[in-house]
C-alpha cells in the first residue's frame, strides 16, 4: 500500500517466502540402518518445529537440529537414494545420495549374572552384555524357559530384577535375546543356553533328585523352532532336559 497526500492506495498481496533449505553434505554417505548422519548446509531453521527429513522418502528422526546442521539415524526401512529436507513445505531441492548398507551380522549377547550352574533364590539381578560390530543394539529381552521376562531392555546395563519365587523350583533355561535395527537377531552364548537351579520359595529345602541345594548343570546346546528365534526353545536328540548331582 502506498499513501500520497494522505490518501492510500489498494492494497495489493505479496507473500515473503524464506529461502529453500539447502544440503552441501552428509557425512558419512553410507551407512547401515542406524547410523548417524550429519546433514551440513542453510536454512534449515532454528528448530525443527514440523520440519521434516527423508531418506529416500522415509522419515527420519532428527536427535539435533540447527540452521547449518541436523544430526539423524538412518531410519529402519530406508533405502539408497537422496535425503531430502524440508523445511515450511519447501523442499530441499538438491537432495544428497546416501548409500543405505546391508546388514547381515546379528549382535553379540553375554550373560553376566547369574553364574551358569548357580543356585538361586528370593529375587536376583539378571544382567547381560550386547554389542554389535556394525550397527547399535535395539534391544535386549531375557528369557526364562523360552517366555520372554521383564521388557525389552534398550539402552546398557541390560538388567532387571527376577522374583524366583514366582517358579517352581527346578532347573530354569535363562536366555538373553538381542536385535539390531535391521532385524538381525543373536541369543546368549551362541548355541547355549545357561541352566541353574532354583529354590523358588527362598527356603534350603532339598528338591527332588537333588542334595540340599547342590546341583551339576550343564550348558546345552539350543535350536529354535520360532520365526523370531527367541521363544519355543527345543534341544537336540540325545540330550536329557537336566542332569544332578545329589549330595551337599
Amino acid at each position: 500500500m502506498v499513501t500520497v497526500g494522505g490518501v492510500a492506495s489498494n492494497g495489493v498481496s505479496f507473500a515473503v517466502t524464506a529461502p529453500a533449505p539447502s544440503i552441501a553434505s552428509l557425512n558419512p554417505t553410507s551407512g547401515l540402518i542406524g547410523t548417524s548422519v550429519t546433514i551440513a548446509g542453510a536454512n534449515f531453521g532454528a528448530t525443527q518445529g514440523t520440519s521434516t527429513v527423508k531418506f529416500n522418502g522415509t522419515a527420519a528422526t532428527p536427535t539435533s537440529w540447527s540452521t547449518t546442521s541436523i544430526v539423524v539415524k538412518v531410519p529402519a526401512g530406508a533405502t539408497t537414494g537422496n535425503v531430502v529436507v524440508t523445511v515450511g513445505g519447501v523442499a530441499s531441492n538438491n537432495g544428497a545420495s546416501f548409500t543405505v548398507q546391508a546388514d547381515t551380522t546379528a549382535p553379540v549377547v553375554t550373560i553376566t549374572a547369574p553364574a551358569n550352574n548357580a543356585t538361586v533364590s528370593a529375587t536376583i539381578t539378571l544382567t547381560a552384555t550386547a554389542t554389535d560390530p556394525d550397527s547399535p543394539v535395539s534391544f535386549v529381552q531375557f528369557l526364562v524357559d523360552g517366555t520372554n521376562t521383564g521388557a525389552q531392555l534398550t539402552t546398557s546395563p541390560y538388567s532387571i530384577s527376577l522374583d524366583t519365587t514366582t517358579l517352581g523350583n527346578g532347573t530354569r533355561i535363562l536366555t538373553a535375546a538381542a536385535q539390531d535395527p535391521t532385524g538381525n537377531k543373536g541369543a546368549s552364548a551362541s548355541s547355549y543356553d545357561y541352566s541353574f537351579q532354583f529354590c523358588g520359595d527362598g527356603s534350603d529345602r532339598a528338591v527332588a533328585g537333588v542334595g540340599r541345594e547342590r546341583a551339576l548343570f550343564h550348558g546345552r546346546e539350543r535350536e529354535s523352532d520360532s520365526a523370531d528365534g527367541f521363544t519355543n526353545l527345543g534341544y537336540f536328540p540325545g540330550l536329557g532336559p537336566e542332569q544332578f548331582a545329589s549330595g551337599v
